[in-house]
């Protein structure tokens, strides 16, 4: 019997037995690690999972929403994955207790690793649903068997031209490693935002960028890389290590050269480099998207990380717990206006 404790951020009385269940559980992302949880200026409540020694067993940050929901990206985490089905069907059951109308989860293993297996498990010991219709989780992995040179037999045509273009620039390509750096990556954030005309928090990214930056330098857990030109910073990449894996936190350029230089191909060449030399086996470029369009920014999106190569893996779908269903399947509904209308609106 398992008992559940929920926690605002992570008091220092758990963390090291946190860490020691993220530090040698299967499957990582960055998201649960216990450092960077620390490190997000956001703080994040914890879901602690006990057994009957109040030993813990489980943890969970989760990004809790308005109208009493809640979201849980990659996790739970546990060392004994087995053990997954009942810590969620009864971590639903507790949230429905404290008065929680809607739970989402995103499981951190993926179908070829069995995460299926770990879905169907929970199916028998309570009530969920998935659907096409929700953002199921599909990452691009790039294995990074290869040097950089050799990897980019690979990459499309287009991608390939891209790179070869960049390389050729008087681009220099640093590792942001100064407080100074990071801010100047998170103006080019702002602008590019603006640009884009979507919304952005100064302050928060500014504080966002710093933390990274000093997760990164602390842990030795990534690289910021910034690509400076004519003596301006005129782009960036923030990548993510775990283990033997490198995630694609975000990038970043500067709208001066959008169009004439292409500075995030050269630097993700410059990217896999480092982290061939840093015992990195796999690039998750992270999510794409589907469902996306010709003409949609996802599908731009989609069609820059898939030409350097690699391929899909599947996650399970998410985890939908309607612990108040009508009031969930409200909320669900508006979200997908709202999706809807945001998409109209980019057409336009």
């Amino acid at each position: 019997m398992y008992k559940y404790h929920l926690k605002d951020g992570l008091p220092d009385e758990i963390f090291m037995p946190v860490k020691n269940i993220f530090d040698q559980c299967n499957h990582r992302f960055f998201y649960q690690d216990p450092e960077w949880l620390r490190m997000e200026p956001d703080k994040k409540k914890l879901l602690i999972v006990t057994d009957s020694s109040n030993s813990i067993i489980a943890y969970a940050a989760l990004e809790t929403k308005k109208l009493r929901t809640i979201h849980l990206s990659f996790g739970p985490v546990t060392l004994n994955e087995d053990d997954l089905p009942e810590i969620i069907a009864g971590m639903a059951k507790w949230l429905k207790e404290q008065g929680w109308w809607r739970l989402t989860i995103q499981l951190a293993i993926p179908v070829i690793h069995g995460g299926d297996h770990i879905v169907s498990k929970t199916r028998e010991l309570a009530f969920f649903r998935q659907s096409s219709n929700l953002f199921n989780w599909k990452s691009w992995w790039l294995a990074l068997d290869q040097e950089p040179e050799q990897l980019m037999k690979s990459f499309s045509h287009h991608h390939l031209k891209s790179v070869r273009q960049g390389l050729k620039q008087p681009i220099t390509f640093l590792e942001a490693t100064t407080d100074e750096q990071a801010l100047m990556l998170a103006s080019l954030y702002i602008e590019m935002y603006r640009k884009r005309k979507l919304p952005v928090n100064e302050n928060d990214t500014r504080q966002l960028f710093s933390a990274v930056n000093n997760y990164i330098q602390q842990h030795k857990k990534g690289i910021m890389l910034e690509a400076v030109l004519d003596g301006r910073t005129v782009g960036g990449i923030v990548i993510i290590f775990q283990g033997n894996t490198a995630y694609y936190y975000l990038g970043v350029t500067t709208i001066s050269y959008k169009r004439s230089i292409p500075i995030l191909y050269a630097a993700f060449f410059h990217v896999m480099a480092y982290c061939r030399k840093s015992g990195i086996s796999t690039l998750d470029f992270g999510g794409i998207a589907v469902a996306s369009k010709e003409g949609e920014s996802l599908h731009n999106i989609n069609r820059f990380k898939m030409g350097f190569g690699g391929n899909a893996v599947n996650y399970p779908g998410l985890m939908v717990f309607d612990l108040n269903p009508l009031i969930s399947r409200s909320i669900e509904k508006g979200m997908q206006w709202r999706n809807q209308f945001r998409k109209w609106k980019e057409r336009k």
